[in-house]
């Protein structure tokens, strides 16, 4: 009887543990995504830059303020751009200087991607092994 106890036991402390796990996947697919959306947003800005030197200074353009909402502005100068430092102070770089600092930007985001990934997989293979184990000792 002690063993059928020990071996129930066994199964819950397994079941939990594979809750657990599947809680740290949903994490991991919840923070892969919110990367890879920052990648993307990174890589549209890397994009405008690439198109803003062939805009005309004094050219009219729209700027977001939020979702779905723009300012109309004038372009004075498309081959410097200010760029946040940190602590509100801003720095005059050049478009090239600032898209090739966006790239390094997402380089890093895909060593992040990798690492979750890697972490993606290894919690997946765990959770596998662990519900056979489940569907074994049932």
């Amino acid at each position: 009887m002690a063993k059928k106890e020990e071996d129930a036991q066994i199964m819950q402390q397994k079941y939990m543990e594979m809750q657990m796990l599947d809680q740290q996947l949903k994490q991991v697919q919840q923070q892969l995504h919110a990367v890879e959306q920052q990648s993307m947003e990174v890589e549209s800005v890397i994009d405008a830059l690439g198109n803003i030197s062939k805009v005309e200074p004094g050219s009219d353009i729209l700027v977001p303020l939020s979702s779905g909402i723009f300012i109309k502005a004038k372009i004075q100068d498309n081959k410097e751009l200010l760029v946040n430092v940190g602590g509100n102070t801003t720095v005059n770089k050049s478009v090239p200087e600032v898209q090739e600092m966006l790239k390094k930007q997402v380089a890093e985001l895909e060593k992040v991607k990798k690492d979750l990934t890697e972490h993606f997989t290894k919690f997946a293979d765990k959770m596998q092994t662990l519900q056979a184990e489940l569907m074994k000792g049932e």
